[in-house]
């Protein structure tokens, strides 16, 4: 199977983590009925489970992807074939520090995060049309959370986070496709003495997109609302909400730089650019119980709001880019819907003991369905297993590590929704704006295909150390 193939030693490239995610979900003794740092940001009102005193924390995240792509073909007449096979691994890694303040009926606390990067697979000719290594990384300089005991049963929590993110897109456009049938400039023209037909390096033009947020916007905000309700039983109910301060699109500028195309002359053109996308909301249910003496039975519901955030419109201005025929709009889709990840587990109670042990298994529905998955977006629905080990050292110190894996099964993309017969269709038709065709084409699925048998493994290793003070 790809997705076993994908676990064996691979050429070092990046690869993709899918998007919504937090560097701690899924995590034992994570969570958010939890004492756990993640929920600084998460669900602030688990953290009135933690013992009255001041508490500093520092951890960190490392993770290892990896991907097979085993590509099928289009041609003019929309005919498939088979193509080459395009593989890849990373590592990426990230962390947190914080520190908070507990009372009998309050805490308030302070989080600085960096998760490890959203990248995907680079320097494969393969798949340069849908990617040639893009990156999108996320920094949370600050976030200040508090939490309240309402009543013995009932805590509130609110949080507010700043932070930056950064993208990097890079991908190739196919000119001669974009043309249509052209005999001069679409498929049927000349790439070297050869028809150009699809994805003909020499009508390949390269293209890099640079952006970041501005430092001054209220778009850098984002806020979560958190409940913990404590039943009889020892059952434990939290929820919670995560938003970016505003829910409509997020504007990020920064340069563009294109290549183009051999036939061209290769000439490198540069302007600027300004990429529009949004930020997913995040819902989390938790619970827990104790049907054993010594052991927490615990599960969590988790629902990433992704379907508002299908694309990036990129624009492009400035410079030579207009002078050389680069597109002022190109839409770049990622295809993601909303997500969903149920997970359940075991964990030991903590009662002072040395060690304590727990684990997880999940399901998630994934964040691209197989009609519009690519190698830019390979996240579909997948297991995972998490295993947790805490040690209680000298009373104070106290060291969490974990290990989790996901495994994507093989996910057939035949056809999918990128359809280069769709742009040359649109363009035979002058972009009538009524033929389906050009429907295609505006949502920027008028491109080369991304058809093929895709398989992915993640493997994610987690710590963190918290001193206890009183």
């Amino acid at each position: 199977m790809i997705a076993l193939a994908a676990a064996l030693p691979l050429p070092a490239s990046p690869v993709a983590a899918s998007p919504g995610d937090a560097p701690w979900d899924g995590a034992v003794f994570a969570g958010p009925t939890a004492p756990h740092p993640a929920n600084v940001a998460a669900n602030p009102a688990a953290l009135l489970l933690t013992p009255p005193g001041t508490h500093f924390f520092v951890g960190g995240v490392g993770r290892l992807e990896q991907l097979v792509v085993e590509r099928r073909t289009v041609d003019e007449s929309g005919a498939t074939g088979p193509g080459p096979t395009a593989r890849g691994t990373t590592t990426g890694a990230g962390g947190h520090v914080g520190a908070l303040r507990a009372w009998p009926g309050g805490v308030i606390a302070f989080l600085a995060t960096l998760p490890p990067p959203v990248e995907t697979l680079a320097g494969e000719d393969a798949l340069a049309y849908h990617t040639r290594g893009s990156r999108s990384r996320a920094f949370d300089l600050a976030t200040v959370a508090a939490g309240y005991r309402v009543t013995s049963r009932i805590s509130l929590g609110l949080a507010g986070s700043y932070g930056t993110r950064s993208t990097v897109l890079r991908f190739a456009r196919d000119t001669a496709l974009e043309a249509g049938r052209d005999p001069d400039r679409g498929t049927a023209s000349d790439c070297g003495g050869a028809r150009c037909g699809l994805e003909h390096p020499a009508a390949s033009e390269l293209w890099t997109i640079d952006v970041g947020s501005d430092p001054t916007s209220l778009d850098n905000l984002s806020l979560s609302g958190g409940v913990l309700v404590r039943l009889p039983g020892e059952v434990l109910f939290g929820l919670t909400y995560q938003r970016p301060w505003r829910l409509g699109r997020i504007e990020r500028t920064g340069t563009a730089r294109v290549v183009a195309a051999p036939r061209d002359g290769g000439a490198v053109l540069t302007g600027e650019t300004t990429v529009y996308d949004r930020v997913p909301e995040i819902v989390r249910l938790g619970a827990r119980s104790r049907p054993l003496e010594r052991w927490d039975l615990v599960g969590e519901l988790r629902w990433r709001r992704l379907g508002t955030a299908t694309r990036d419109d990129v624009r492009t201005y400035g410079g030579d880019l207009a002078a050389g025929g680069v597109p002022d709009l190109y839409p770049r889709p990622r295809g993601l819907r909303d997500a969903v990840a149920l997970e359940v587990g075991l964990e030991q109670v903590e009662l002072g003991q040395v060690t304590r042990l727990g684990a997880r298994l999940g399901v998630d529905t994934g964040a691209v369905g197989a009609e519009r998955m690519s190698a830019r977006a390979p996240w579909g629905r997948h297991l995972s297993a998490n295993v947790g080990l805490q040690v209680r050292l000298a009373a104070r110190w106290v060291f969490q590590l974990g290990y989790g894996v996901e495994y994507q099964g093989d996910v057939v993309v035949s056809p999918g929704a990128f359809d280069p017969i769709d742009r040359l269709d649109c363009e035979d038709g002058g972009h009538d704006l009524e033929l389906p065709a050009c429907a295609t084409v505006r949502a920027g699925y008028g491109a080369p295909t991304a058809a093929g048998t895709y398989g992915r493994i993640t493997h994610a290793g987690r710590l963190t150390l918290r001193l206890e003070l009183p």
